[in-house]
């Protein structure tokens, strides 16, 4: 049963896509590793996962009810 589903997912932020025409689904129990470069979109992904960012093309679906936690890997203003 899929517990997360993006299909076709692209975003650019006013330059070359970062993420174009990704899909994939999470399976209840799958367990999931993200890893790539600098600038690849790993967080881009993430934040559209989280539902922080939405595609510009594409759909994400979610299970009722799935909660999603997303920590960002920016410190926050106060603590620099």
């Amino acid at each position: 049963m899929n517990i997360m589903s993006l299909q076709k997912i692209a975003i650019a932020f006013g330059g070359p896509p970062v993420l174009n025409d990704v899909t994939f689904s999470v399976e209840k129990g799958d367990r999931a590793c993200i890893t790539g470069r600098n600038g690849e979109g790993k967080s881009t992904l993430l934040k559209i996962m989280a539902g922080i960012l939405e595609p510009d093309h594409g759909e994400s679906a979610t299970a009722p009810n799935l909660r999603i936690a997303y920590l960002s890997q920016d410190v926050p203003g106060d603590r620099q």
